[in-house]
């Protein structure tokens, strides 16, 4: 059986962000959390093209280039 992946787009910011399968979503979630106060927060909220959980223990990001 073929694993499913998942994409969110927010409401708020231009981003999308990519989830994966959805196995470990809580870390997922929460390390998301953990980027929106920490980063996105002090920052221009599309400043980010994509942001990537698919990856452990990190968020990989994509910036929009004008």
């Amino acid at each position: 059986m073929k694993k499913k992946s998942s994409n969110w787009c927010p409401r708020v910011g231009s981003h999308k962000i990519l989830l994966g399968e959805s196995e470990n979503i809580e870390d997922k979630l929460n390390r998301l959390e953990v980027f929106y106060k920490e980063t996105i927060g002090k920052q221009n909220w599309n400043k980010y093209s994509t942001l990537d959980l698919r990856f452990k223990d990190q968020v990989v990001c994509k910036e929009i280039n004008y």
